[in-house]
């Protein structure tokens, strides 16, 4: 079984997930390296994979954001309940939604491709809103991608997204609901961020700007390192940029003062597995760790900021397998386990007094 997901949170030493190849909503141990099953997700079938795209925390409330799940889902860490809430999707893309912020007492959940309105969730009301798509404010010409965005920031009640492929960026004001398309001077743009007071635009072509006073500021890497594939950039609590690749450079960045990317030197990292290509797309923070989420793995990776080391935190194959069985049996249902041998309730506590 694989420890996959993108959708996660960290609360004391525990990472709560929803798995990338089932239903299940599962914590592991970051200190002891062990999972335990929780629950499955109401209202979806057993077998769906790719249920979340990205948590959000709100207070003692976490919202699961839909990737392919039909529902939202909001779970309370003190109860651990789970309540979900049904939402309108155009079709049954995996791109219906790209991202969500939470601004104020509400989060919303942007749109993935350009027919899918903005869903707007208010946690004190517990009502579900549905804006407005960005179909008639984005040319079709310019958008050639099975997804329109995948990552959004806001500034304030402005929230925006970088339309993948084009120069375009879209804004929308939550005050309003007004929309608007900005002009930008990057080709190829991939995702935008929004950190320390100044915008970030990664492209699909490994470039990064900085957006300063009217202008979009390239950032200068080491003339002898190339990146051909976007970055994800990640701000811990204090004001240090980071850079993580998706490429094959093997190469964590931060930025410095004259806006140089300047390379954490002896870091291994891995970009691809089972001939998958892995792109580090969500991430939370650990006291003075940074984990980093990934969609095809069999692990997490961690980097200490403060030794600048990396390192990697999986299950052992017995450890794997135990999670197998205690899932499948939790769900009442016999399956082949990954050695082939049928699963039951005996054979599952044998496996435990192994």
């Amino acid at each position: 079984m694989n420890f996959s997901f993108n959708a996660g949170f960290i609360e004391g030493n525990m990472i709560y997930y929803s798995d990338n190849f089932c239903n299940s909503l599962s914590a592991f141990n970051l200190k002891t390296n062990t999972i335990n099953f929780l629950c499955q997700f109401p209202d979806e079938k057993e077998n769906q994979v790719f249920l979340h795209k990205k948590a959000f925390r709100y207070g003692e409330q976490v919202v699961f954001i839909p990737e392919t799940a039909k529902n939202i889902h909001i779970l309370n860490i003190r109860t651990k309940e789970i309540n979900a809430i049904p939402v309108e999707k155009w079709g049954e893309r995996r791109f219906s939604f790209c991202d969500a912020t939470v601004i104020g007492d509400s989060i919303w959940i942007m749109p993935g491709n350009l027919e899918q309105k903005i869903v707007k969730y208010s946690f004190k009301k517990n009502i579900v809103e549905y804006i407005t798509s960005f179909k008639y404010y984005v040319d079709k010409s310019y958008f050639n991608q099975k997804q329109l965005a995948w990552r959004c920031c806001n500034k304030d009640e402005i929230i925006y997204l970088g339309v993948i492929g084009s120069n375009k960026i879209i804004s929308f004001n939550t005050l309003n609901n007004t929309v608007k398309v900005i002009e930008s001077s990057v080709e190829a743009i991939d995702s935008i961020y929004y950190f320390c007071d100044s915008f970030w635009i990664c492209s699909l072509n490994g470039k990064v700007y900085k957006y300063d006073l009217n202008k979009y500021n390239p950032i200068k890497f080491p003339s002898e390192e190339k990146a051909d594939r976007p970055f994800v950039i990640v701000h811990s609590q204090d004001p240090t940029i980071y850079f993580i690749p998706s490429n094959n450079n093997n190469q964590i960045y931060v930025i410095n003062e004259s806006n140089e990317a300047i390379a954490i030197t002896n870091l291994e990292f891995e970009y691809s597995y089972n001939n998958r290509f892995v792109r580090y797309e969500n991430w939370c923070q650990w006291n003075d760790k940074i984990v980093l989420f990934t969609a095809y793995f069999d692990k997490i990776v961690l980097f200490d900021r403060m030794k600048m080391s990396l390192f990697e935190s999986s299950l052992s194959e017995k450890k794997q397998n135990m999670y197998t069985i205690a899932f499948r049996i939790a769900t009442a249902r016999d399956v082949i386990m990954a050695e082939g041998e049928l699963c039951s309730l005996d054979s599952f506590v044998n496996e435990l007094n192994k």
